[in-house]
């Protein structure tokens, strides 16, 4: 793929506000490459680099002279199934609540408890998100990021993480872009809602957001 360029794009449909700000100029990285291609761009030209993901928790005050970013990686898959943990990894762009299903259709317990927060998967660290008493970081083996001023490739572990109360990352990885990110469940793990402490029932219908309600 080639990166496409628009120059004095609207950021309306990318924010869920709906702020009518405009970028001077707006792309979408739908792989590693054009994500590269997009970092090579912005410093050649001396433009900010602004990445964005579901754009749910994102307030703009007004236009944005900068590359405008749109994580648009998609894919999920499992990487590895030991018969007692089960690593998964979704791409940045993957918006999270259907990554969280999926993971459930695979049999896996783990995230239930993050369903039906906004947002993409790619973002979810960067946060440290978090419901009913679980933080991403009680599932988490590891994410992939793009150095914005190398390029390099990084793998970051929990510790590198240093996941705070919605928040994530020391100071050092603040100029870096995610491009994926690994959770780790039990390769016996029955889905349903968890305590901080573990404890729960199986309900695969408390992560629908088509359920009833009383």
């Amino acid at each position: 793929m080639s990166l496409t360029i628009i120059e004095n794009s609207s950021l309306k449909p990318y924010n869920s506000f709906g702020v009518a700000a405009r970028a001077a100029h707006f792309a979408e990285g739908r792989d590693e490459a054009e994500v590269r291609e997009a970092l090579a761009l912005a410093a050649r030209n001396g433009w900010t680099l602004r990445p964005i993901g579901g754009g749910s928790n994102l307030l703009l005050t007004g236009d944005q002279d900068a590359l405008v970013l749109r994580m648009a990686l998609l894919g999920r898959r499992v990487l590895n199934d030991d018969g007692e943990i089960v690593i998964v990894e979704g791409e940045a762009g993957e918006p999270w609540h259907p990554f969280v299903l999926w993971t459930l259709e695979q049999g896996l317990g783990g995230l239930e408890n993050l369903s039906l927060i906004p947002g993409t998967v790619g973002a979810a660290p960067m946060q440290n998100i978090g419901a009913y008493g679980v933080e991403i970081k009680d599932s988490f083996a590891g994410l992939t990021a793009l150095d914005r001023q190398s390029g390099e490739l990084r793998d970051f572990s929990l510790e590198d993480c240093a996941f705070g109360y919605r928040d994530s990352l020391p100071p050092a990885a603040a100029r870096r872009v995610a491009t994926g990110l690994r959770p780790v469940a039990p390769a016996t793990g029955r889905a349903g809602l968890r305590n901080a402490d573990g404890a729960g029932g199986q309900s695969r219908d408390l992560c629908d957001p088509q359920r009833e309600t009383a």
